[in-house]
């Protein structure tokens, strides 16, 4: 993935588009909304309670399975960082049961 946005990066500058975003609309004055997006390809592919799918709740999926994959401390800042606030807020709002973290251990264990 960093190899094709390097790529793009570089088209951009040999086509001298300037624009402080990396996915722009056509314009090149404004950024596509990633609702807008996620709108799009969830009715073209004609997925069932395509409005349940949102930024919003893709963050919250991220978060949560994040827990299950025993990241280090510092990998836990690191996406709580990218994820836009800082480790408390992830360790307060997204935490899972110990019950169910135990369970999803066992799993990947097993599986």
């Amino acid at each position: 993935m960093k190899e094709n946005l390097d790529t793009l990066l570089r088209l951009q500058s040999k086509l001298q588009i300037e624009s402080k975003y990396v996915f722009m609309r056509p314009s090149g004055r404004k950024p596509y909304r990633g609702n807008d997006v996620l709108k799009e390809a969830t009715e073209k592919a004609k997925v069932t309670h395509a409005s349940r799918i949102t930024s919003t709740s893709l963050r919250k999926q991220l978060e949560t399975f994040s827990q299950f994959l025993n990241l280090t401390e510092s990998s836990q800042d690191i996406l709580a960082t990218f994820m836009g606030h800082d480790i408390r807020t992830h360790r307060e709002y997204y935490r899972q049961p110990e019950g169910t973290l135990e369970v999803a251990k066992v799993s990947k264990i097993l599986h």
